[in-house]
């Protein structure tokens, strides 16, 4: 019976009668060594060696089906989106993607998601006193930060003035901690530090509650974005308030969507007469039921456009106020006496974008409006 023997420095054959792997080589002592993929293992990768590279072809159909799905889901959203987009071309062709997108989700029912968020958020925001329409009835003592002296704010007579004839008995009602002054201070987002500012001028008056409503991105310009007319209707009969106080304009400085010949573009003949309309309907609405209202002009701001289209739609807001009692506050004086600036006696009272009001210039405004009321009314203050 032969015995094969295997030289010392040669790996063993394999009986099967396949090449030796690679990986079964030894070095001298025995010890193993790797050399490589094993050649019985047909070039395929051994399994737990890691994970497998997916194709480009099936990245691309993966991020392709994220996005339709993400938009399925946030359909009223990207509505939203494109409806804030200025008028032309491409918001039409955006307006009309979107509503597309938009049916198709709620066909799926793939918005259910988005509009019940939606739903939370706003029940939240009302809960927590935060939201777009926010009451002051329950105070929290909330202090004032860089409240004005009192001679930054201007007279009356600089600031406000009134369509009503001189003799007019202004003082509506008498006022009690009983019987409080409801006041809705309702518009754009630059009300929002105003409103606030008046809610710590007045924390401590018991015969005062006042509720405000912002609208961020909207204004008389697009009532296909918020039909102003409408929204202020609705408030007026939920709050039923003494004194309403609007400040809009803001987001004005573009076309005017639903114009009685379709979309008025900013500059064309007819833009300020329509604007007057507009200004002049919303306060029609205003003073029904005897109302007090308190119209604030815009003050000075630093975008070239807006800027340059203020003035027109501040003649625009005179008009409509003329030969009514409508108060018109103006902010110019108030927190922009010399133009634009950012800071007055050393503290800042314009928002880094140029537009808005911090809390010390809401503060100054809220100062000067307090005063109008209180003369208005004849309350108890400084």
């Amino acid at each position: 019976m032969h015995t094969r023997t295997t030289p010392p420095d040669r790996p063993a054959q394999q009986h099967s009668g396949s090449r030796p792997s690679a990986a079964s080589s030894s070095r001298p002592g025995g010890a193993p060594r790797e050399v490589g993929r094993a050649a019985s293992d047909g070039g395929q990768r051994p399994a737990g060696i890691g994970p497998r590279r997916s194709s480009p072809r099936g990245t691309v159909a993966a991020v392709l089906t994220a996005l339709v799905l993400g938009a399925l889901l946030n359909g009223p959203g990207l509505v939203s989106a494109a409806t804030s987009l200025d008028v032309g071309t491409t918001r039409t062709i955006a307006m009309r993607s979107a509503t597309l997108v938009e049916g198709a989700g709620a066909l799926l029912g793939l918005d259910r998601p988005h509009r019940w968020l939606e739903a939370v958020r706003e029940e939240g925001i009302q809960a927590l006193g935060l939201g777009a329409a926010s009451s002051g009835r329950s105070r929290t003592g909330a202090t004032s930060t860089g409240e004005p002296q009192d001679d930054t704010a201007p007279t009356d007579s600089q600031s406000a003035t009134t369509g009503s004839a001189p003799d007019h008995d202004l003082t509506r009602r008498s006022v009690s901690a009983e019987d409080p002054l409801e006041v809705l201070l309702i518009g754009d987002s630059l009300i929002g530090a105003i409103a606030d500012g008046f809610g710590r001028v007045t924390a401590e008056r018991v015969e005062v509650n006042w509720t405000k409503d912002v609208r961020i991105s909207t204004g008389l310009a697009r009532p296909d974005v918020l039909d102003w007319h409408r929204h202020l209707e609705q408030q007026l009969a939920v709050h039923d308030p003494d004194v309403v106080v609007l400040m809009l304009g803001g987001n004005d400085d573009q076309s005017l969507t639903s114009a009685p010949n379709g979309v008025l573009h900013l500059g064309q003949d007819g833009w300020a007469a329509e604007y007057e309309h507009r200004v002049a309907e919303l306060l029609t609405i205003a003073r029904d039921s005897n109302r007090t209202v308190v119209w604030l002009a815009l003050p000075a701001v630093r975008p070239d456009r807006l800027e340059r289209t203020r003035p027109t739609m501040r003649a625009a807001a005179e008009r409509a106020i003329e030969e009514t009692e409508v108060v018109l506050l103006d902010t110019e004086p108030i927190v922009s006496p010399a133009g634009y600036t950012p800071r007055l006696d050393g503290v800042q009272v314009r928002a880094d974008d140029g537009v808005h009001l911090t809390h010390a210039g809401g503060d100054m405004v809220a100062v000067a409006l307090d005063r109008v009321l209180r003369d208005r009314y004849g309350l108890p203050g400084d």
